[in-house]
């Protein structure tokens, strides 16, 4: 791109680079020619003056000022002789807030295809690690769900209720229903076989004590090392991780303190119950009940105070049944 060299005036001294209709200024500034009022050459130079009041003095050597004075001549040969008309042509783009945009130079349009080909090679690339991303989380899955299916009885893969011989839970359910619990079943299987507390799951079945026809879907797996697993529809679907039964989280002194009610109920002399801490146990079974065994002693109805073990069964909610509640004389 063709230069001129400021020497003077209202902006930056030094190099400026223009071409066929402005100018730049100010490295950042363009300035159309259309914009320039007046050009005069003398002996200091190339005197040039804005329509927005700014003057600059351009060095007129022989070959830059020249080339750069015979430039903004042409530019402004088809435009009007008279300043005036110029001059409103001008406070009206002023006014509507018209810009000149400075013209693609054959630079411009190299840098722009250059940007567009390094933006593709990226874009390229980036999809290209997304594939690969995919195609490594397809294959890791595929692996997890092969080695999942080793740890599961293939008859459980295979199995499905039929009306046939499942005639009252077809009754229970519905056919809508059952189509989807058949569908669940492998689903769970291996949803199970996924926990590390699971060595092989034996036992996939639809669990009518949990379970809540047509609203709830809640299956059991049995595992070879006797871990029992509940796993509900919204479990499954939401990828929940799950505890076998025996290893959760149990509240011993809320267990504990309803055995105690429960066996209080039990006794002929209630209020000389007292308990034995250090025969106290409590645990859970694969079903998810709470079992709590409780060392005591009471007074019998001869008023003899007897050491007593008594064996406790409660449901997954802490809820005891006094029928539950077995009682023997050490």
């Amino acid at each position: 791109m063709p230069k001129f060299k400021v020497i003077a005036g209202d902006v930056n001294k030094g190099f400026c680079n223009y071409n066929s209709k402005g100018m730049y200024l100010n490295k950042k500034e363009y300035v159309p020619f259309i914009d320039v009022m007046s050009l005069e050459e003398t002996d200091r130079g190339i005197e040039i003056t804005l329509f927005d009041g700014r003057r600059i003095l351009v060095e007129g050597g022989l070959l830059l000022g020249k080339a750069f004075a015979k430039t903004v001549k042409i530019a402004l040969f088809n435009e009007s002789k008279d300043i005036n008309i110029r001059q409103n042509q001008y406070e009206q783009r002023k006014l509507l807030d018209t810009k000149v945009k400075p013209p693609l130079t054959t630079g411009k349009i190299l840098l722009f295809f250059l940007v567009v080909f390094i933006g593709l090679i990226i874009v390229i690339m980036i999809g290209s690690r997304i594939d690969n991303s995919n195609n490594n989380t397809y294959v890791s899955n595929k692996s997890e769900i092969e080695q999942a299916k080793l740890k599961v009885s293939k008859e459980i893969l295979t199995f499905k209720y039929t009306k046939q011989d499942y005639p009252k839970l077809y009754k229970r359910w519905g056919d809508t229903a059952m189509l989807k619990i058949n569908e669940l079943i492998p689903k769970i299987a291996l949803h199970v076989a996924h926990e590390k507390t699971c060595d092989k799951v034996e036992v996939v079945d639809l669990s009518d004590k949990r379970s809540q026809p047509k609203d709830n879907i809640v299956f059991y797996a049995d595992c070879a090392n006797n871990k029992r697993f509940y796993v509900s529809e919204a479990d499954l679907i939401n990828d929940k991780s799950i505890s076998a039964e025996q290893d959760k989280e149990i509240d011993k002194l809320l267990a504990v303190n309803q055995c105690d009610t429960a066996i209080k109920m039990l006794l002929q002399n209630p209020n000389t119950f007292e308990q034995h801490i250090m025969d106290t146990d409590v645990s859970a079974i694969f079903n998810g009940n709470i079992i709590v065994h409780r060392g005591f002693s009471a007074k019998n109805s001869l008023g003899m105070k007897i050491d007593y073990h008594a064996r406790c069964t409660l449901d997954s909610n802490y809820k005891i049944d006094p029928e539950f509640v077995r009682i023997e004389q050490k």
